[in-house]
């Protein structure tokens, strides 16, 4: 993705506020799809 880090549709992420874990990222772009999976884009 242009050299920048990317995020897709099911990876993990961890939120910093206590007691929330790791969760799946569950919404990405339609339009955008890196290595068979939708984009995780700020603000979708």
């Amino acid at each position: 993705m242009s050299g920048k880090p990317a995020a897709r549709v099911s990876d993990p992420t961890a939120r910093p506020i206590p007691g929330h874990g790791v969760n799946p990222i569950v919404s990405g772009s339609p339009d955008v799809i890196f290595d068979g999976s939708p984009v995780a884009r700020e603000g979708d």
